[in-house]
C-alpha cells in the first residue's frame, strides 16, 4: 500500500517532455549555426589577413621609417627613385611609418604581423563585442554582426596607414557615444579629441574622415533637437541625448587645430585635394572603384544593406540621427568607392547590433508566438571565449601552422630580383612597373627604381606614361628614349615584354615563368 502521507508521485506527460526536448534542440541548433557562422567569419578574416596584410606599400614604408628612426630626421627628398632623386618628398604618414619600424625591430617580422592581424581582430571584434554588452545587448546579436563586419572589411585591410583612421574614428566614436550618454565630461572628450587629432594629423591624411565623421554626427544630433528627423528618439537609455551644436563645432576646431601640428601643416590637407583631383590616378587605382559584388565579401556588403533597410521599418525604435546618417552614408561612399568599406563595416559593427535587437524586440511584441527565441545564451558567452583565446595560442604557439604570406604580391618576382642583383651593373638605368619597383626596395632598399607604387609622389602625370609604356599605348619607345632606360625588369603580363622581345636592340638577360629582364645592346 502506498504511504498517505507521501505526496504522490508527478508524472509528466510525454508530449510535454517531446516538446521541452524538442525545443532545447532547436535551441541549440540555432545556436550552433550562429556560433558556425561566426567562427567560419573568423577564419576566414584570418586567412585573408594572413594573404593580404603584406602590400607593396610595405617595404617603402618600413624602411623610411627606419631611415627616420635612424637619422632622427623626416626626409625631404625622395630616397628610393633615380628618375626623382632630388624631388620634394611629403611623408605625410611619417609617424606610422616610425611605428612600423619599431614593431619590425622589436617583434621581427612574423610576429609583428601576427600581432596586427590579432589589433585588428581588437578593433573589429573585440571591441564593439565589449560595447554591446556594455549596453546588455544579448551575445548572439553582437556575434552575428561584429564578426560580419570583420570580414567584410578584411576585404581592405593591410599593414597601411588606412588602419589608423579606422582606430580612430572608432575612439572619436565611442568618446561622443560616452558624453551623449552622460558617462564622460565635456572636458575630458575635448583633451581626449586634441591628443587623437594631434597623431592622427602624423599619420594618416584620413584625418579628414574624422573631421567628415565629426560633421555627420553633428547633423544627425541637430535633426533629433529640432525635431525634424523622422526616426528619433531612438531609445535614450541607449544612445542617451543628442549634443549641441556648440559641442561639436568645439570638437571640430580643436581636432582641426591639433592636426597642423604635423611637420608639414596645412599642406596635409591641400595635399590631399591635390590627389583627389587626379582623376587618372584616381581611376586605375582598384581600392578607389566601385565593389566587386562577385566577391565573397562583398556579398555581405549586399547582407547589411539589406538589413539596413529592414531595420527602417522600425527606425523610430532602432536609430539615432547620428547613428542613421553614419550608417547611410558611408554605405553610399562604399558604392562610390570600396576603400571606405573598412568604415562602413565599422559602423555597422558598432551600431547593427543594438538596432538589430530593438527591432527585435519590437518584432516579438507584434507577433508574441516568437517568444524570445534568441535570448538566454549569455552563459555561452565564457566557452565562446575560451575557443577564441585556444585558437589564438595556437595562432602564436605553432608558427609553422600559419604563416604569414609575407611576400604577398611579390612572390612571384624575389627569384628574377635576387637574379638582377647579381647581374646589375652601375650604369644601369632600370625601368620596372609600380610593383615590380616596391618588390625591389623589398629585397634591396639600396637599388634605385624607376617607380614605385607611392604614385602621390610620382604623380599623375608620370604615372599614366608609366602606365602607357607597359600597355604600349601612346609614344612609349620615345618615353623610354626621354629617360635613357637601357634595364627593363617588367612582369610578363605586360605587353611591353613581348614587344621588347622582338626588338633586336634588346637582349634577355633573364627570364622566368613570371618576370623577363632586357638589358640594351652596346652601339644602340
Amino acid at each position: 500500500m502506498s504511504d498517505p502521507s507521501k505526496p504522490p508521485v508527478e508524472i509528466v506527460p510525454y508530449h510535454v517532455i517531446a516538446k521541452e526536448l524538442g525545443t532545447f534542440l532547436g535551441r541549440m541548433l540555432f545556436f550552433g549555426l550562429v556560433l558556425g557562422f561566426a567562427c567560419m567569419n573568423i577564419g576566414w578574416f584570418g586567412k585573408t589577413m594572413l594573404q593580404g596584410a603584406y602590400t607593396p606599400d610595405l617595404p617603402w614604408l618600413m624602411d623610411s621609417g627606419h631611415y627616420i628612426l635612424h637619422h632622427f630626421t623626416i626626409p625631404t627628398q625622395d630616397l628610393y627613385s633615380w628618375s626623382f632623386p632630388h624631388k620634394v618628398w611629403v611623408l605625410y604618414q611619417w609617424l606610422f611609418e616610425v611605428m612600423l619600424a619599431l614593431g619590425q625591430s622589436i617583434f621581427g617580422a612574423q610576429l609583428f604581423f601576427k600581432l596586427f592581424i590579432l589589433g585588428i581582430l581588437g578593433l573589429y571584434f573585440l571591441l564593439p563585442l565589449g560595447v554591446a554588452h556594455q549596453h546588455k545587448i544579448p551575445f548572439i546579436y553582437s556575434l552575428t554582426i561584429t564578426t560580419a563586419a570583420l570580414f567584410l572589411a578584411a576585404i581592405n585591410l593591410s599593414i597601411r596607414p588606412l588602419i589608423v583612421t579606422s582606430l580612430f574614428t572608432a575612439v572619436e566614436y565611442i568618446l561622443i557615444q560616452r558624453y551623449r550618454q552622460g558617462k564622460m565630461s565635456e572636458n575630458k572628450v575635448i583633451y581626449t579629441t586634441g591628443i587623437v587629432f594631434f597623431l592622427w594629423g602624423n599619420m594618416h591624411t584620413g584625418v579628414v574622415i574624422g573631421l567628415i565623421t565629426l560633421i555627420i554626427m553633428a547633423c544627425g544630433d541637430a535633426l533629433e533637437r529640432l525635431h525634424w528627423y523622422p526616426f528619433s528618439p531612438a531609445i535614450p537609455e541607449i544612445e542617451g541625448k543628442p549634443a549641441s551644436f556648440k559641442f561639436y563645432g568645439t570638437l571640430a576646431f580643436i581636432g582641426f587645430l591639433f592636426s597642423l601640428v604635423n611637420p608639414y601643416g596645412i599642406t596635409i590637407y591641400s595635399y590631399l585635394a591635390h590627389l583627389s583631383s587626379e582623376n587618372y590616378l584616381n581611376n586605375i587605382i582598384s581600392e578607389l572603384q566601385s565593389p566587386n559584388f562577385h566577391l565573397l565579401n562583398y556579398y555581405y556588403l549586399a547582407g547589411f544593406m539589406g538589413l539596413f533597410i529592414l531595420l527602417m521599418s522600425k527606425a523610430k525604435r532602432v536609430f539615432s540621427g547620428q547613428s542613421f546618417l553614419l550608417i547611410l552614408l558611408f554605405t553610399l561612399a562604399t558604392l562610390y568607392a570600396q576603400r571606405f568599406v573598412v568604415w562602413a563595416a565599422l559602423f555597422y559593427a558598432f551600431i547593427f547590433p543594438k538596432a538589430l535587437f530593438h527591432w527585435w524586440t519590437d518584432f516579438q511584441l507584434e507577433y508574441p508566438g516568437l517568444k524570445k527565441a534568441v535570448l538566454g545564451f549569455e552563459t555561452y558567452r565564457p566557452l565562446f571565449f575560451i575557443l577564441l583565446s585556444g585558437a589564438t595560442l595556437i595562432f602564436f604557439l605553432f608558427p609553422k601552422l600559419y604563416v604569414p604570406f609575407k611576400d604577398g604580391a611579390c612572390q612571384d618576382y624575389i627569384k628574377g630580383i635576387q637574379a638582377y642583383e647579381k647581374i646589375q651593373q652601375p650604369t644601369d638605368k632600370l625601368f620596372t612597373s609600380p610593383t615590380l619597383g616596391s618588390c625591389i626596395l623589398m629585397v634591396n632598399p639600396k637599388t634605385k627604381v624607376f617607380i614605385d607604387t607611392r604614385f602621390d609622389f610620382y604623380q599623375e602625370a608620370f604615372a599614366k606614361a608609366v602606365r602607357d609604356a607597359l600597355l604600349l599605348t601612346g609614344d612609349w619607345q620615345g618615353f623610354l628614349l626621354k629617360w635613357e632606360v637601357n634595364t627593363v625588369m617588367v612582369s610578363k603580363k605586360w605587353p611591353l615584354a613581348i614587344a621588347l622581345s622582338q626588338l633586336p636592340r634588346y637582349k634577355i638577360v633573364y627570364s622566368d615563368k613570371s618576370m623577363i629582364i632586357f638589358r640594351k645592346k652596346t652601339g644602340y
